[in-house]
């Protein structure tokens, strides 16, 4: 299925990020929906802080602003609610990646990887493979 920051078994396309280093650039409209998409998932935490999901998508939403450190406090509170949230490794170790802490986004790409492994993606699998290559 691949890596999607809807959740682990998400029935949506997967979304795709950049590998640049900088922060994306957004039109007015993808701003003000990704701006719009944080409001919800704050909403969403206030009502289930124990929710795993709202802090992984809006960890996502914050990275494809360039909030990469926003990113990884949201993306943080998703493993240690469920340590075994792949999705939420992926993006932790490609936010890390943008930050240019390439030794935390390696640990947790390898962890991603080995989650996405033990479940049979093989999708997700090569995807994490493609950006291991980068280290």
């Amino acid at each position: 299925m691949g890596i999607s920051a809807l959740g682990e078994n998400s029935i949506r396309t997967p979304l795709k990020i950049g590998r640049g280093g900088t922060a994306p650039v957004l039109g007015s409209v993808e701003l003000l929906f990704a701006n719009c998409v944080i409001l919800l998932y704050n909403r969403a935490i206030q009502l289930n802080p124990k929710d795993t999901i709202p802090y992984n998508n809006r960890g996502y939403a914050k990275n494809k602003l360039g909030n990469y450190r926003g990113a990884i406090q949201d993306l943080d509170p998703a493993i240690q609610l469920y340590p075994g949230f792949a999705a939420a490794y992926f993006w932790r170790g490609v936010t890390s990646l943008k930050l240019g802490d390439r030794y935390s986004a390696k640990t947790d790409l390898l962890k991603a990887k080995e989650l996405y492994q033990s479940r049979g993606d093989t999708e997700s699998v090569a995807t994490v493979e493609s950006w291991l290559t980068d280290l």
